[in-house]
């Protein structure tokens, strides 16, 4: 056998060979289950020829029984006495059958399982046997005659039960024992798959999340091929981690690099306006594409910023109405200019821990981004239970597709021709704040209206310390 087979079926290295082996092992205990049950139902009384010692054993102990109960005037003693007495001399075990009551009479405890029908059918017997079972091995039958009944005396040994007996006695506890010892070893083999199985769910579950460090410690320790996909999925998991990563730093430098020549552009564009006396339309297109790059850049390094944990987080106790009140009255001005009617309804007074900056960011590109869909109507809702505050933006625009859903928190996704970029979006808007959400240990998320629209949740926790708000 080559060292690669000889690897594959191994069990300490190969899921393979563990199951080949588990094979085996449970093949073995159904072998050996149905022997002994085919050795317990085949069990039989065996009869052969009595030897010579066996029979002077037995006349001897007849002739000392006749010659004890006889003792001196014929007064008759108890017989199962002098049983006892001479099978304790003896060093024997004495049977005594009353053919005609077909009752024994024994100079030991008859145990629970003991049959008496091999003896009775010796009773027309003519000369002495030898009978053997797997409990016992008797002589006989001697008669006797005891004052006038008619007995047969059996002389021999009864085998003391030994744990492996006893078990034979039992078989269907026997194949119970067995069955639970099969159980209880396919249930080792099935946890020891299952488990490792259940760490790679686990961890490719939390890396679809979002979370690119999840590894499987215990699955990649392993030797077989649970083990080694394991391995891979670290490799693979590192390498994505890595290239992600990257692909952030790369972004985010060239955005940062971007900022020099377009802050170049911005300047030349105010000296050109300042050189023509008369507005020149040409200017006014570069000026605001220029403001749309800037714009587009400060989010992508914000984004980049938070996506890194470079983003520096500080949580103040303030009230709602700090980070609401500026920001509903902006959105109502721009709604007005729209013809969109705007509302924003919210509980003064509630204190809340917060970024007002990341949390101010987050409302405002939601707001913005549901001004930019609507029809003719967003609000904004307030909902406090359970410690946890709820900010819902609901506008009555074309709504998404059920798959957009969640799809939409991703940087630069379009969900449909409806919102495209002809509307002036960015695809970065509700990334960053999925990102302030995330940055608060909060969470965001979108359903549909009915008959149309969209409704955006917002939930981070409310201030649990008892410390006084910032005004």
């Amino acid at each position: 056998m080559s060292y690669s087979r000889w690897q594959r079926l191994n069990p300490a290295n190969s899921l393979f060979g563990r199951i080949f082996l588990w094979f085996w092992i449970s093949a073995i205990i159904i072998v050996i289950t149905t022997l002994l049950a085919s050795r317990h139902l085949s069990e039989q009384l065996r009869y052969s020829q009595a030897d010579a010692g066996q029979i002077k054993l037995l006349q001897e102990t007849g002739a000392r029984l006749n010659s004890l109960f006889h003792r001196g005037s014929g007064e008759v003693l108890p017989l199962p006495a002098l049983l006892r007495r001479l099978g304790t001399r003896g060093q024997t075990d004495l049977l005594l059958l009353s053919v005609s009551e077909q009752r024994f009479i024994s100079s030991f405890p008859l145990p629970r399982r003991f049959e008496l029908k091999p003896f009775l059918l010796l009773s027309e017997q003519q000369g002495m046997l030898q009978l053997d079972s797997l409990h016992w091995q008797f002589t006989g039958p001697l008669p006797l005659t005891l004052n006038d009944q008619n007995f047969l005396l059996f002389a021999g040994k009864m085998q003391p039960p030994d744990l492996l007996m006893r078990i034979r006695e039992m078989p269907y506890v026997l194949i119970a024992i067995l069955l639970c010892l099969s159980g209880a070893l396919c249930f080792g083999f099935a946890w020891s798959i299952s488990r490792p199985i259940g760490k790679l769910i686990q961890a490719t579950r939390a890396m679809a999340g979002g979370d690119l460090a999840s590894r499987v410690d215990y699955a990649a320790q392993r030797r077989d091929e649970v083990g080694e996909l394991g391995r891979e999925f670290n490799d693979m998991a590192a390498r994505l981690q890595a290239m992600v990563e990257s692909q952030k730093r790369i972004l985010a430098d060239i955005s940062h690099e971007l900022r020099s020549p377009l802050a170049r552009l911005q300047v030349a564009i105010g000296i050109a306006y300042q050189r023509e006396q008369q507005p020149i339309p040409e200017l006014k297109r570069i000026e605001k594409e220029a403001n749309r790059i800037d714009t587009m850049l400060g989010q992508i390094l914000a984004l980049a910023k938070m996506d890194a944990a470079q983003q520096v987080i500080e949580l103040q106790a303030m009230q709602l109405e700090t980070v609401l009140d500026p920001l509903c009255e902006d959105i109502s001005f721009e709604a007005k200019e729209k013809g969109t009617h705007f509302t924003c309804d919210f509980p003064r007074g509630l204190v809340i821990e917060a970024d007002h900056r990341l949390l101010h960011s987050a409302l405002e590109n939601v707001l913005r981004n549901a001004l930019r869909y609507a029809r003719s109507e967003v609000s904004l809702q307030c909902n406090q239970a359970h410690g946890i505050l709820s900010l819902t933006v609901i506008d009555d625009g074309p709504g998404l597709a059920e798959k957009d859903l969640r799809a939409v928190f991703r940087p630069f996704y379009r969900a449909s021709a409806a919102r495209n970029r002809e509307t002036g979006g960015t695809g970065l808007g509700l990334a960053i704040a999925s990102a302030a959400m995330a940055a608060h240990k909060g969470d965001i998320g979108a359903e549909n209206r009915v008959p149309s629209g969209l409704r955006v949740t917002l939930k981070l926790p409310l201030l649990i310390a008892d410390r006084p708000p910032v005004s």
